[in-house]
């Protein structure tokens, strides 16, 4: 659940939530919860609130699993011409062919 944790923090601070802010929220309901700043998480583990707020002012971590936008448009814009342009030239013989083999 720590991981878990962990994850959802660099998720909220790739789509723009300040670290700082996130540290700052966290910190405020340890302290409403326990002076010690080691409350149970999610799955009734304990957090090290030292490593979670080092975590969330340290920068981004980069995701290398989300696809990067500019290599996304050097994929489909030729590959929307193409169909396209095969589109136009043997869409209508495509059409007439489907609609023969059809009952």
């Amino acid at each position: 659940m720590r991981v878990l944790e962990l994850a959802r923090d660099d998720e909220a601070r790739r789509k723009g939530v300040e670290g700082a802010d996130l540290a700052a929220a966290i910190l405020a309901a340890f302290r409403l919860r326990a002076p010690a700043c080691a409350v149970p998480a999610l799955g009734g583990e304990r957090v090290d609130c030292e490593a979670r707020i080092r975590g969330l002012l340290a920068p981004v971590p980069h995701d290398d699993s989300e696809p990067n936008s500019v290599m996304t448009w050097l994929i489909a814009t030729p590959a929307l011409l193409a169909v396209g342009v095969v589109g136009a030239l043997y869409g209508e013989r495509f059409v007439r062919t489907l609609f023969s083999i059809l009952p």
